[in-house]
């Protein structure tokens, strides 16, 4: 968006300087084009990455490496950085108008370059450099060629080109190359999902998330009429597509209107790194963990501060049913990418309260049986349906016969001839309202409808979450009038909402706070024990400890962007040692960290202090499990009077303490003859992997050729190690190489080349 300037009390040779600037940053610059690999992209700018918005544009290199990279302008080479991991070898370059470009996944440099580089490399003896250049070193013109594209880092082969402004900002680059790249292809939208987002938000009358299959569709309108209570929020999974790509992107900018009024509005044209992390807000970090996709929130939540949402305030896009009038309402998005290819969705929804009914009466008259309905709203119709061993139909015969009007409350006298419905073990009878909702269904069971009330009926527990803020119970009762004592209950207990899933089966809802207040008020209409959780709070330090002390978790005053109610779940698994992926390594007590589906800000602390049977134990430490995959390893601190580890962790997972034995593998590619390994061409290839514990650093894997260090490459991805040996006529080298893996298992292997 262009800058504006208030036009007063400014010198008028200030001013012309001023407007120049602003005309100059309106325009895009010439660059050229970073790559003759291709004019296609991979991936997009402010793609999803877990925990990090893509910085850049990835360019296909088809799979390939060794393809020309070019300088898009003049300037000179600020930093170059080689790695294993991240961006691998990369190229910084600092342009003569203050933009700095980013190449990374690079196979080699430009000679002079490369040479500079090695020679570091080899005489600090470390595989991993970060060098900082001054501008009189590298200087480079438009064009020329500045290396050849790789794989190095983590990803298959591609060229990862970043632009990011003087402030080192990461900036889309796609405005310079409007002409370069084509798409007339639309955003496509693939899912939709609606979520309830507090403890009294319903969708459809039930607490739970609603998707819709919209099947890959670039004009989607919903047909069905989604009653919405409390507070909602609308998330879409839909991805750009552009010519000549299979691959997926992410859209440009959008626009969400509810009643023409415009609610929510994104554009991604820059980015802070010191920002990244609000990624798990602006898409939706819940749905995402639990492996329902990548979906975008189309509602900005407290504590996001990205500057994509232009002037959409906080809570911007969230649909309040309590601020919205009762009855019908439209909702349109418009989503475009770059090149302003459009899609739309549209669809109706109604927002209200529900209203609970209660029936006061209930008496058989000649084979009819005969109901007094009670409401506090009222109501156009009573829609009554009966149920056998299979669906709801209509039930048959059904009769309004009067409605009454005193104290606020309204009564209805229906009639439902029984013996028109024998089969029917149940009726469901729901009240519509003159807008049109739908309110809580009533279930009345025609064998016990004049039974006597119980006099002390509990409550089972049949689930209980955690949510965020709030706590659900999914209930059982024994109740014939189950409405009295959710009455009951709500006297004691105002901030309760309950509602009824089926027959027998309700849910209560209520905040975390006031859960925390008055559990042992509720615990006593309850059969089996209610979850403890703790509330954790913004701007304050919390703790977290787990029943046998040996589990330590600390909230930081920024550990969390919302009040988050937190808990300690037992795992079915929660032996003192079990079995994982490997027969040779032991696993101690799991610790299940809940709520797993909500975003951590700044990261919190846990410690897991060693249990006396493994005080001795070799190749101890500090895991938690990927799911779907493995257990992995968590770099921590060891302390050795208080035997516990500690780590920072920036998401709630399962923890416990392993146990890894065994060393890593070295294994060379290359044949053997008569003892001695055969390099081919001068190179080697070794296979480097570790079971367990992993390699997470490059200085965990240390060459020498005839006692001296050798400078080798480093394939995470594939294991692999690869370097280059001098011959020396019939002379046989000495090599060595030693692997250290994370718990401090060593291989060292010698062996003689050729």
């Amino acid at each position: 968006m262009p800058h504006r300037f208030i036009l007063r009390d400014v010198p008028g040779f200030a001013l012309l300087v001023l407007l120049f600037i602003q005309i100059q940053s309106g325009l895009a610059q010439n660059y050229a084009w970073p790559t003759n690999a291709s004019r296609l992209m991979t991936s997009s700018f402010c793609e999803f990455r877990p925990r990090h918005y893509h910085a850049a544009i990835d360019i296909k290199t088809w799979n390939r490496t060794g393809y020309k990279v070019f300088a898009i302008d003049d300037g000179y080479v600020m930093r170059v950085r080689v790695g294993a991991f991240g961006y691998g070898k990369a190229i910084y370059l600092k342009l003569h108008d203050g933009n700095i470009v980013v190449y990374g996944h690079l196979e080699r440099f430009w000679p002079a370059l490369e040479k500079y580089v090695t020679e570091i490399r080899n005489r600090e003896q470390r595989y991993e450099v970060d060098l900082y250049l001054k501008s009189n070193q590298f200087p480079v013109k438009k064009g020329e060629l500045i290396a050849y594209s790789g794989k190095t880092g983590i990803g298959v082969p591609h060229l990862h080109f970043e632009l990011r402004n003087p402030r080192n900002h990461p900036i889309n680059p796609l405005p310079f190359y409007r002409d370069v790249i084509k798409d007339d292809v639309p955003p496509k939208i693939y899912n939709a999902a609606f979520i309830p987002l507090d403890y009294a938000s319903l969708i459809n009358l039930k607490p739970d998330t609603v998707f819709q299959d919209l099947k890959g569709r670039s004009q989607c309108d919903i047909p069905d009429t989604l009653l919405f209570t409390g507070k909602i929020g609308v998330a879409l999974q839909v991805y750009d597509h552009a010519n000549g790509y299979r691959n997926r992107f992410a859209f440009y900018k959008a626009h969400m209107w509810v009643d023409d009024s415009l609610v929510y509005s994104i554009q991604y044209d820059s980015f802070s790194y010191a920002q990244t992390a609000l990624i798990e807000l602006d898409k939706n970090f819940s749905l995402w963990r639990k492996k329902d996709g990548i979906f975008h929130n189309f509602f900005k939540l407290p504590g996001n501060r990205l500057p994509h949402y232009r002037n959409t305030p906080d809570n911007g896009g969230i649909l309040d049913c309590g601020q919205l009038k009762e009855g019908l309402h439209h909702l349109k998005i418009e989503i475009e990418d770059f090149w302003g290819n459009q899609s739309t969705f549209d669809m109706n929804f109604r927002s209200g309260q529900p209203a609970h009914l209660e029936y006061d009466l209930s008496r058989w008259i000649d084979n009819d049986l005969f109901l007094r309905i009670q409401s506090s709203r009222k109501l156009d119709s009573l829609v009554v349906d009966s149920r056998d061993s299979g669906n709801w139909s209509p039930a048959r015969g059904t009769r309004l016969m009067g409605e009454l009007h005193y104290n606020n409350v309204y009564q209805y006298a229906i009639s439902v001839p029984y013996s028109e419905n024998r089969s029917t073990s149940v009726f469901r009878i729901t009240g519509i309202t003159p807008s049109g909702n739908s309110t809580f269904p009533l279930y009345i069971m025609p064998s016990g409808s004049l039974s006597p009330l119980p006099d002390n009926s509990g409550l089972t527990l049949l689930q209980s979450q955690v949510k965020k803020d709030w706590v659900g119970l999914t209930i059982r009762s024994n109740q014939r009038k189950p409405f009295r004592i959710f009455r009951g209950l709500k006297e004691q207990v105002p901030a309760l909402y309950w509602f009824p899933v089926s027959e027998s089966i309700y849910c209560i809802n209520i905040p975390a706070e006031e859960y925390v207040i008055r559990k042992d008020f509720l615990s006593q209409f309850f059969e089996s024990a209610l979850p403890e959780i703790k509330v954790i709070r913004p701007n304050r330090k919390n703790a977290l400890i787990s029943a046998d002390s040996l589990f330590q978790v600390d909230f930081p005053v920024d550990a969390l962007y919302e009040e988050t109610a937190v808990y300690l779940k037992k795992d079915q698994n929660d032996e003192n040692i079990l079995p994982i992926e490997k027969p040779y390594c032991r696993i101690g007590k799991i610790y299940d960290l809940q709520p797993f589906d909500q975003p951590v800000h700044d990261g919190v602390w846990i410690a897991l202090a060693v249990p006396d049977s493994l005080k001795n134990a070799p190749g101890l430490g500090l895991y938690y499990f990927d799911f779907p995959k493995k257990w992995v390893f968590i770099p921590s601190q060891y302390d050795q009077q208080q035997h516990r580890f500690s780590a920072r962790v920036t998401s709630m997972e399962k923890f416990t303490l392993a146990q890894d034995t065994i060393p890593p593998v070295v294994l060379p590619a290359q044949p053997f003859k008569n003892g001695i390994l055969q390099s081919r061409k001068g190179f080697l290839t070794f296979v480097v992997k570790d079971e367990m514990s992993g390699i997470q650093k490059e200085s965990q894997i240390e060459v020498y050729v005839n006692d001296r260090w050798h400078l080798f490459e480093y394939d995470p991805e594939e294991d692999i190690i690869s370097l280059k040996i001098a011959k020396n006529g019939d002379q046989y080298s000495h090599l060595k190489i030693k692997v250290t893996d994370n718990s401090g298992n060593v291989t060292q292997r010698e062996i003689r080349v050729n």
